[in-house]
C-alpha cells in the first residue's frame, strides 16, 4: 500500500467519497481489518510531526458511534473540557450521509 499526498486532481474522487460514506469519514474503508484508516492517520500524524505541528484535533458527531470507536483506537481522548461551536455567516445546506 501507497499513501501519498493528496492533489487537486483527487478532489472529486474524495469529495464522493466524503458525501457517499454512510457516518460519514473513514470508517468505512478499514472494513478490510488490514488498518486501513489508521495508515491513513499514521501517514498524517507524521507529516504534521516532520512539519514540528505538535498537537491533532479533530471533530466527530456524537452519533457516529462507529467514527469515535475508531478515533479511541487510533488514540485520539475524548475532550469533555470545550464547547464547541461555531456561527453561519451565510444559510449552508447540510448534506448529512
Amino acid at each position: 500500500m501507497k499513501i501519498r499526498l493528496m492533489t487537486i486532481a483527487d478532489y472529486e474522487q474524495v469529495y464522493s467519497l466524503w458525501i457517499n460514506t454512510p457516518g460519514m469519514g473513514l470508517n468505512n474503508l478499514d472494513d478490510s481489518k488490514e488498518g486501513i484508516g489508521k495508515k491513513l492517520v499514521d501517514a498524517a500524524i507524521g507529516a504534521l510531526d516532520r512539519e514540528g505541528i505538535n498537537k491533532v484535533a479533530l471533530v466527530a458527531f456524537e452519533r457516529n458511534e462507529l467514527g469515535n470507536t475508531f478515533w479511541e483506537h487510533v488514540g485520539f481522548e475524548r475532550r469533555t473540557d470545550l464547547v464547541y461551536r461555531n456561527k453561519n455567516i451565510h444559510e449552508l445546506q447540510r448534506i448529512d450521509t
